[in-house]
Order: structure tokens, then C-alpha cells, then sequence
């Protein structure tokens, strides 16, 4: 509409740009009601309760745990031959959880999977949301009804726990045995009862290849990148070929088969990019962009500009990754480099703007949102980058040179009191501290408050406890810095000289305050 407003004459390429977006809107809402109307339909009542529980073999005592739980219809059925559960087999961690007390059916199950993919595409990954996945997983592999929903939990689990260190192996083995399913190997339902299962459809297996993909995503998460090398030249998925090439440190074959694709495809624009990962010449980059594309090309740009961040041209870096947002402007690792490029060129505005991409798109990004803050104390809004980095504080609470920017902020802010918190973190984290003109910053704030304390209490005969709390933090701050730098003079003198302060007002207030 408001590009139609620019213009001299209505446009029937808007119109029917503007009927086909909204076209697009009502099908997702429709999607939503036709998901409430199945759930309807199947009679079942779903909600998420806490329950006490053991989650791991050491823990002594119940704690609250997530469970989910379903109320059916009566339903009685014996149990399928389904695909087999693979055990957790941890030292640490258990198998049990939360339960129903009754059985589900097939279609019902069917429900809750479909439920569990809405969350997923939907919804930001966060340990909460780890939980309640889990949670709904585990009800649909417990119940083990209808081999097409069985296995196409087990295969959605397996993506979860293939980045899980202690679950990993598991879901090595899981991925596994459903690519041999699938193969027919070692299955006892044939291939024909297979493909004519109830709920093949509907509980939305991963076609043959996804699964594939999974068991060497997990292969190499295990370290085994031969093994994984192997499946995806079976599936010539080419691009993880040459990434597992190069994982392996063999770029002369990686480069052969890009050369040997390339006398078989000679207008893939992917290959002029991968042979350009490999040989990190920027004039294929430049080929991949002319190729049939017309500088429409969103993957080589970005390759280009990471290039040339590598070399340090960041004149020449940003101008391409700016050019690959345009073309595709959901990048994290783009967005992060292209403010990079901005705040190396002093462009810190754009930085802003880049950075802000990031946090939006990631919100525990606490890379970004610290270089976010350093980019508003170029631009002189000291106070907003104090809040923006408590952000990334938030996210990562043990990196030390995050800790330093925050006690410098808070000290350029008049926030003593937060400094004195960030100078206690950075001695928990460092054991010392090596930074005198912040304690002497803080020693003469101090003093001043403590002079209006004491002046305060000769008036009033009361002094003012926050000034005095904060006094008293300080000295705690104090003697914490020379017990682990006690060869400081600086920090000893500061020490004395606000004792010896501190003693004069003392006397002075006890000779100005009334009978």
C-alpha cells in the first residue's frame, strides 16, 4: 500500500501481490483452527503439569519436573510391532518421566506429534522449551502405537539429541536402526504393510533421505566424518561431501570433485561457491554471481564478504554482506560480520543497526548484544549501554571481559554501587583485579558521601543509611583487592587515605552536633 501510494496509477502487480499475501495470512490462521478442530475431533484434553520426580541416579530426593497430561476417549488396543526404543544407557541421566495413567490411540498420538512440530517451528529454543518437547516426545514413544507415528517420533528425537553430548550416542544409534527400517533391514513388517500403514501420512514421517541425514549429522557430532562422508556421497548431497572433506583436512579431493561436478554442471552457481570455500580465490564468487543469477546470488556474496573480512577489507566486506541481507535478510553469522565491518570503519551507526539484527533474530546472542552496547558508547549514549549490556550478562555470566565493560560503564554512570558488584564478580572470576583508577574513582564517591553522612548526622544526629551502606561495601571491595594484590600502593594508599577521612569527619561531627 504504501509503494501504491508513490505511484502516479494504480498497479495491478501490487494488487495481485497484496490478494496473494493475504491469501497466504488466512491460510495460516487456518491452519491453527484446523489444528484445534483435530484436537476436537480426537477427544483429547492436553496440559502440562508439574510433578515431583528423580531426573538423574544421584538425586536423593523428589524435585518438580514437566509432565504432560492427556485425557482420551476409552481406547484399548494391543501394541504394534513397532521400531525399537533405543535405550539411554547414562551413568547420570534417567529414562523415566512423567506419565498418563491411560492409553492413546494411533490418532490421537498423531495429535500430539503434530502439536509438538507447531511448537517447534513456531516457538524460540530455549531450556523451557527443550522441556516440554521432551515432555511430548516421551508420551508418544512410551504409548508405542502405529509404526508411522512410532518412528517418526524416534527420528524427531534423534535431530534433538544428536547436539547432546550425554544423548548423543543414542541418538546415533536410533538414527541408525530407522535407516535400516527404512531399508528393510531387520524390520519384521514387510515393505508392502510398510507403505499401506495407518497414519503414514498424517503423523508426518521424514522422507528416507531426512533420516539419513539425521544418522550422519550424529556421526559427526560422534567424530566418526568418514563414516558420515559416506552417506552423504550415497545421497549426493555434495555440499556436506565437500564440508566433510574438509573437516578432514583433504581439500586436494574436495577440489577434485568440485572440478569433476563442474564438467557436468557447468552453470551451478553452488559449486562455483564451494570451489571458492576451497581455494579462497574471489574470482569464483564473482562467476557464481553472473551465472544465471544476475547478481541475485545471496550464498556468494556472503562468501565474498567473509572473504574479504578475512583479509581485512572492510570496505569491500560490507558492501557484500550488506548486498546478501538484501537478498536474504534472516543471516545471524551476516548480520554479526556486517556489523563488524560497520564498527572497523567507524561507521558505528550502521553497527547499531546491524547489531540489533542480531539480537532479534538471536535473542542470547551475548556477543552481540555486548558489541551492540559498545557500539552506543561510540555513538555517546553511555546510560543505554549500561542496560544493553546487563543483556548479555544475562546470557553469559562468567565471561570476564564482559564484567570489565560493565564496571566501566557503571563508573562512567555514577552507578557505584553496580561497580562495586562488577569489581566483586571480576575478583571471583580473575582472583585480581588490575585496575587502580576505578578504585580510586570509587574511593573519592565514597569519601563524598561519606562527608555528607557525617555532615547529615551533626544536623540530625542520624546519618544517612544508604551513604553508610554503601561506605561500608566499598571497604569490603577494599579489602578484597589487597588481599589479592597486597603490593599495590596505590590501592593501600586509597585504603588509608579514606580511613583517615573518614576519621576526621568523624571528629568533626562530634564537635558540630548538639547536646
Amino acid at each position: 500500500l504504501l509503494w501504491q501510494k508513490m505511484l502516479a496509477e494504480p498497479s495491478v502487480d501490487l494488487k495481485d501481490l497484496m490478494d496473494e499475501i493475504v491469501s497466504q495470512i488466512c491460510h495460516y490462521f487456518l491452519h491453527f483452527r484446523s489444528f484445534r478442530h483435530a484436537l476436537k475431533l480426537s477427544n483429547l484434553n492436553m496440559e502440562l503439569a508439574g510433578k515431583l520426580g528423580k531426573r538423574t541416579r544421584f538425586q536423593q530426593r523428589d524435585i518438580a519436573q514437566l509432565v504432560l497430561n492427556a485425557v482420551p476417549s476409552s481406547f484399548k488396543e494391543s501394541d504394534l510391532d513397532v521400531p525399537t526404543n533405543c535405550a539411554l544407557n547414562d551413568d547420570t541421566l534417567l529414562e523415566k518421566g512423567g506419565d498418563t495413567t491411560k492409553p492413546l490411540s494411533p490418532l490421537q498420538l498423531a495429535v500430539v506429534l503434530a502439536l509438538y512440530r507447531l511448537e517447534r517451528r513456531s516457538e524460540h529454543c530455549d531450556e523451557l522449551f527443550m522441556e516440554r518437547q521432551r515432555v511430548l516426545r516421551f508420551q508418544i514413544i512410551r504409548q508405542r502405537r502405529g509404526w508411522a507415528v512410532q518412528a517418526a517420533a524416534l527420528l524427531a528425537r534423534c535431530d534433538l539429541e544428536r547436539t547432546k553430548k550425554r544423548r548423543v550416542e543414542r541418538a546415533c544409534a536410533q538414527s541408525e536402526l530407522i535407516c535400516k527400517l527404512i531399508d528393510g533391514v531387520d524390520d519384521a513388517v514387510n515393505c508392502k504393510q510398510r507403505i499401506l500403514l495407518p497414519m503414514i501420512a498424517s503423523s508426518g514421517l521424514e522422507p528416507y533421505w531426512s533420516a539419513y541425514c539425521i544418522h550422519a549429522e550424529a556421526l559427526q557430532s560422534l567424530g566418526c566424518t568418514s563414516e558420515a562422508l559416506l552417506l552423504y556421497e550415497n545421497l549426493e548431497m555434495w555440499d556436506c561431501v565437500i564440508e566433510c572433506f574438509k573437516k578432514l583436512g583433504q581439500l586436494e579431493k574436495a577440489e577434485a570433485l568440485i572440478r569433476r561436478l563442474l564438467k557436468e554442471r557447468p552453470n551451478d552457481s553452488m559449486l562455483y561457491c564451494l570451489l571458492g570455500d576451497i581455494t579462497m580465490e574471489p574470482s569464483y564468487y564473482e562467476t557464481a554471481m553472473k551465472v544465471r543469477s544476475f547478481d541475485r546470488n545471496a550464498r556468494a556474496r556472503k562468501s565474498l564478504g567473509n572473504l574479504m573480512v578475512l583479509r581485512k577489507q572492510f570496505e569491500s566486506a560490507y558492501k557484500h554482506l550488506r548486498r546478501s541481507l538484501e537478498l536474504q535478510p534472516i543471516q545471524l553469522g551476516v548480520w554479526f560480520n556486517a556489523g563488524y565491518c560497520a564498527w572497523k570503519q567507524e561507521q558505528y551507526a550502521d553497527a547499531v543497526t546491524c547489531f540489533h539484527r542480531c539480537v532479534s533474530l538471536e535473542p542470547e546472542h551475548f556477543e552481540a548484544w555486548n558489541n551492540l552496547s559498545a557500539a552506543y558508547i561510540k555513538l555517546g549514549q553511555k546510560e543505554r549501554a549500561r542496560k544493553i549490556i546487563q543483556e548479555a550478562l544475562k546470557f553469559n555470566y562468567e565471561h570476564p571481559k564482559v564484567w570489565e565493560n560493565y564496571l566501566l560503564l557503571c563508573v562512567d554512570t555514577a552507578e557505584f554501587d553496580q561497580a562495586i558488584k562488577a569489581f566483586h564478580r571480576l575478583l571471583d572470576l580473575n582472583k585480581q583485579q588490575k585496575d587502580d583508577e576505578v578504585l580510586e574513582i570509587i574511593a573519592s564517591n565514597v569519601l563524598r558521601s561519606t562527608e555528607e553522612a557525617w555532615k547529615l548526622y551533626a544536623s540530625l544526629k542520624r546519618p544517612s543509611d544508604d551513604n553508610i551502606e554503601e561506605g561500608e561495601k566499598y571497604v569490603q571491595l577494599l579489602e578484597r583487592s589487597l588481599l589479592a594484590e597486597s603490593n599495590k600502593p596505590v590501592i593501600f594508599i586509597a585504603f588509608i587515605h579514606t580511613y583517615i577521612r573518614s576519621a576526621c569527619t568523624v571528629k568533626e561531627a562530634r564537635v558540630m552536633s548538639p547536646l
